[in-house]
C-alpha cells in the first residue's frame, strides 16, 4: 500500500509514524530496539524507535516505472505513552519521515519548483537499486 512521507533534511533518521504502524497493523513489540537510540522526540512527543525490519520502498519514476529499494534501518516510532492515549496526545497527527540517512546512503538530489507545485527526488546513477 503506498505511504505519504515528508522528505526532511533536518531529520537524522527514516521512520514510520504511528498512523501506518496502526494501519499496517504492525506489532511493534515484536519489533527490536537500536541498541544506541533509545528515545527519538518528535513534535512534542517521545517516541520509542523500533526497528522495522526487510521494508522496502518502491518509487516510481517519470516513465512509471518502479524501482525498489531494501533500506535499513528505518524505525518504527511508538509512542512511549499508553496506546489508549496515542489518539489523544495527538501521536497520529506526524507524516513518515524519509530523512537524512536515507538521503545520504542512496545519494538523493532533490529539486523543488514552486511554480509548477513539483518536488522530484533523483537518485544518482551509481547508487544501487
Amino acid at each position: 500500500m503506498p505511504i505519504e512521507a515528508l522528505v526532511d533534511t533536518g531529520s537524522p533518521y527514516t521512520v514510520l509514524t504511528p498512523k501506518d504502524t496502526v494501519r499496517f497493523q504492525i506489532p511493534l513489540s515484536r519489533l527490536s530496539r537500536h541498541p544506541e537510540i533509545i528515545s527519538i522526540a518528535f513534535g512534542g512527543l517521545d517516541f520509542t524507535p523500533r526497528l522495522a525490519e526487510g521494508a522496502e520502498f518502491i518509487f516510481k519514476d517519470k516513465d512509471g516505472n518502479e524501482h525498489v529499494i531494501k533500506h535499513e534501518p528505518i524505525y518504527a516510532l511508538e509512542p512511549t505513552t499508553p496506546r489508549v492515549k496515542w489518539e489523544e496526545r495527538g501521536a497520529f497527527r506526524f507524516p513518515n519521515v524519509i530523512g537524512m540517512d536515507f538521503l545520504k546512503k542512496w545519494r538523493v538530489k532533490s529539486y523543488l519548483d514552486p511554480y509548477l507545485n513539483e518536488f522530484t527526488l533523483e537518485f544518482r546513477e551509481n547508487s544501487a537499486t
